[in-house]
């Protein structure tokens, strides 16, 4: 049986946006939505999640969240406003047929006692040694063809430390 199953997405907004979106009625927060999904495709959030679920064989439904809750914080965010919960992705189970799920080898590690890993690089490291399946690789590898390029190609632990430093992976 599939389990019912929902994803809440945040956007980043400029303030005149998050103000539309907060205060939007009839339909009208999904364009501001749905606008921001098309403009960032894998730089934004619930893209992300919506077409990563897609490639499990999954069929999404998204719209623009009742309760959506905006802040902001120049410090980490510049003239950005992040809005939680703009985004409510439903799905359950996945198309009728798919082919098994699977799980991908572990990354060779690639990482040598001269290579350092700074503090703040241990949890990346750690979650690049998680397996993954081969339909969230798939969904990592699109998202790297837009937003990582010199990442494509990273094959090791190491590899995809060293691509990710300069452009916050």
């Amino acid at each position: 049986k599939s389990i019912p199953s929902v994803i809440s997405a945040e956007l980043a907004l400029s303030r005149d946006k998050m103000e539309e979106l907060v205060s939007a009625k009839d339909g009208h927060a999904w364009s501001i939505v749905s606008a921001s999904m098309n403009e960032e495709q894998w730089g934004n959030e619930a893209y992300q999640c919506s077409e990563t679920v897609k490639s499990y064989g999954a069929t999404v439904n998204l719209q623009a969240s009742p309760f959506p809750y905006a802040y902001h914080d120049r410090e980490t965010d510049g003239d950005a406003w992040l809005v939680k919960n703009a985004v409510v992705e439903f799905f359950s189970g996945r198309a009728a047929g798919p082919s098994n799920i699977e799980m991908l080898a572990t990354p060779e590690n690639g990482i040598d006692d001269e290579h350092v890993i700074e503090k703040a690089d241990q949890e990346f490291v750690s979650s690049l040694r998680v397996p993954v399946s081969q339909p969230f690789a798939q969904a990592m590898r699109t998202w790297a063809q837009q937003e990582a390029k010199g990442c494509l190609h990273a094959g090791t632990v190491k590899d995809w430390v060293e691509c990710c430093k300069g452009i916050s992976c």
